[in-house]
């Protein structure tokens, strides 16, 4: 079981990764109706990829501390939305995994 402070700080987390995926799905929906910025699709790639490492490192300490499912399986989720619009970025600049 764990602490009451612990539960209230992973779900300010959970939500400010909320609002990062909901802030990174516009931003690449107006990149996508604008012309073709590939420095400001860098950009928003760094943050994904900033915000993916967050929501990971994140679901790491939830799972360790025995936080409900139902949170860490949110964050998750979170974690591979991010994952996929990382993908979806890479793509449009061109760029393989290798």
């Amino acid at each position: 079981m764990q602490m009451p402070e612990l539960e209230a700080d992973f779900q300010e987390l959970i939500a400010i990764l909320r609002q990062a995926r909901d802030a990174v799905r516009e931003e690449l929906e107006l990149r996508r109706a604008q012309a073709s910025d590939d420095q400001a699709l860098l950009r928003l790639l760094t943050s994904v990829r900033s915000f993916a490492d967050q929501a990971e490192s994140l679901f790491i300490m939830m799972t360790d501390s025995g936080t409900d499912e139902a949170s860490t399986l949110e964050v998750n989720d979170l974690a591979a939305a991010f994952w996929a619009t990382e993908d979806l970025i890479e793509l449009a600049l061109g760029l393989s995994r290798d």
